[in-house]
């Protein structure tokens, strides 16, 4: 089992709240995470550690930048 057989395993979980891109970006950075695992339990490994990893997105609170511009403050009126 490799990248494209977990993320076509995951998409019916995971395809309406997350879409085709970031399935296949997130099974492919736990891909590259497991270098060195057993073969043998690599395909069951790749396809827990994916799954967690999306449903850890879904449930993240959405990212904010914690130190919004001053819009009040214009350069140009100094």
């Amino acid at each position: 089992m490799d990248v494209v057989d977990v993320t076509e395993r995951l998409m019916p979980e995971f395809e309406n709240q997350l879409g085709l891109d970031l399935i296949t970006r997130v099974v492919t950075q736990c891909r590259h995470d497991l270098h060195g695992a057993p073969t043998g339990a690599l395909p069951e490994l790749l396809e827990r550690a994916a799954r967690q990893r999306l449903l850890t997105l879904l449930n993240s609170p959405p990212l904010t930048n914690p130190h919004p511009p001053d819009l009040a403050f214009c350069p140009d009126q100094l």
